[in-house]
């Protein structure tokens, strides 16, 4: 445990963690109050809107990574880089947001499609802070990102709540939603200025200049990003197009619940990608234990939050929904298995990336997004909304498999036994024991 706390390592998960549980604990209680107060098929909606703000992630062409894992190892002056960083995601977002605007118009009407504008330009705002997370992650202010990103969820979701109690109107929802981007914006910017001088302009061509040394690392980024975005929306896709909006509200209330885990999976990975990519160039020999010891950790921890989903789920949901039907508890616990197999994949695919190697960690993605699909298209004919649970189970079961072995194969030698026996055993020992105690106390 001695690799947790070095360098401060402890302070940084605690202040991702915090944020994660505040961030994911109030999308938790809003989706409640939403399904409670607007029904499934306006939450549908609001569905897509929560989606697409990890989505938009991709529109970003890998930039944000690469500025992480340049500001980490680069000693010298950044100003320009930083510069030409911040601008980029400027003019990328209003082109982007007038693109999509545009194509709402012709689609739904100027009049029908105001909700919809509204939400593009709460997500254009909101995308300009992916700059600002990169630069915090970089100099490793883990406090300061982690308070930023709470005020920020405190405003979307916990504003949220008092939005819908108000009105079940999508225009004034999203109204407010441009209103929260806007501050959280703010207070991301100037958290940045006390790390890079926002004060400096440098020529065009200098941010330009600095911007291209980023292109052989971002195009992987880039790369890794899109198949993220594929399997994070294909699920939700594919429920919309076989049953309708409504199933898309309650599979989504299902997939909110069993992100929980996501709580843990990304501070992680935010976390040890700028540890892996300091430690890659500075010390790498000590680069395979820090890989074991950080699976190890975020492995047991997901299986704590696995066995208390898994075991009480009726019972979150009879408390956090007040109803719900049979089919999103089989849902439920179909993504808890497969989000938590997925988590595994995470800090194998930072590592890929701190590397300086993201495509093979993409091919893997790749690989399981296609059987997923293929195997969820049956699925969901089949069982319904739950079937689409099934992207995750094959996500999850596949790099489980994979990843290990392109560690192994393009990064660094491993024991692969070594490294299933240190990071699985306990958790393998845990599970077992809280099926054995639940089935004895059933018999009792």
């Amino acid at each position: 445990m001695r690799n947790f706390f070095h360098h401060n390592r402890f302070k940084h998960l605690s202040w991702s963690l915090f944020s994660g549980v505040i961030g994911g604990g109030l999308t938790v209680i809003a989706t409640g109050v939403m399904v409670r107060s607007l029904g499934y098929e306006i939450f549908g909606v609001i569905s897509i809107w929560i989606m697409l703000q990890g989505i938009i992630q991709v529109f970003d062409y890998g930039v944000g990574a690469a500025l992480n894992r340049e500001l980490t190892n680069n000693q010298n002056s950044n100003d320009a880089l930083i510069s030409g960083a911040m601008r980029f995601y400027r003019y990328n977002g209003l082109l982007l947001g007038c693109a999509v605007v545009l194509f709402l118009i012709q689609i739904y009407g100027f009049v029908g499609a105001i909700p919809y504008i509204l939400m593009v330009v709460a997500l254009v705002i909101q995308f300009q802070t992916l700059c600002c997370t990169a630069i915090l992650s970089a100099v490793m202010r883990y406090d300061e990102l982690a308070k930023s990103q709470i005020v920020s969820n405190v405003l979307r979701f916990g504003g949220a709540i008092a939005v819908v109690s108000y009105t079940d109107s999508l225009a004034w929802f999203f109204l407010y939603q441009i209103l929260a981007a806007s501050i959280s914006g703010y207070l991301f910017k100037q958290y940045c200025s006390r790390h890079a001088n926002f004060t400096l302009r440098p020529k065009i061509f200098e941010c330009i200049k600095s911007l291209s040394t980023l292109v052989n690392q971002s195009l992987g980024m880039w790369v890794t990003s899109i198949v993220s975005m594929c399997l994070i929306a294909s699920d939700r896709t594919l429920v919309g197009l076989t049953c309708g909006i409504n199933e898309v509200g309650k599979y989504s209330a299902a997939l909110t619940a069993a992100s929980v885990i996501s709580l843990v999976t990304l501070p992680f990975y935010r976390v040890y990608f700028t540890e892996y990519s300091s430690v890659y160039f500075k010390d790498p020999d000590s680069l395979s234990a820090l890989f074991c010891s950080s699976c190890k950790q975020l492995v047991l921890i997901v299986t704590m939050i696995w066995l208390v989903g898994f075991l009480g789920a009726e019972l979150i949901f009879n408390i956090w929904l007040g109803s719900y039907d049979e089919q999103q508890i089989y849902a439920f616990k179909i993504l808890l298995v497969g989000l938590g197999l997925a988590s595994v994949t995470w800090l194998p695919g930072a590592l890929c990336q701190a590397a300086g190697k993201p495509l093979i960690h993409v091919l893997a993605m790749t690989i399981s997004l296609v059987l997923g699909v293929l195997v969820a298209v049956p699925s969901i004919h089949i069982w319904g909304y739950p079937g689409a649970a099934a992207v995750w189970l094959v996500h999850g079961l596949i790099g489980l498999v994979l990843e290990p072995y392109v560690i192994k194969r393009f990064v660094f030698p491993i024991s692969l036994f070594d490294w299933y026996r240190k990071v699985f055993i306990l958790p393998v020992v845990v599970i077992g024991a809280f099926f054995m105690l639940s089935f004895i106390y059933e018999k009792i």
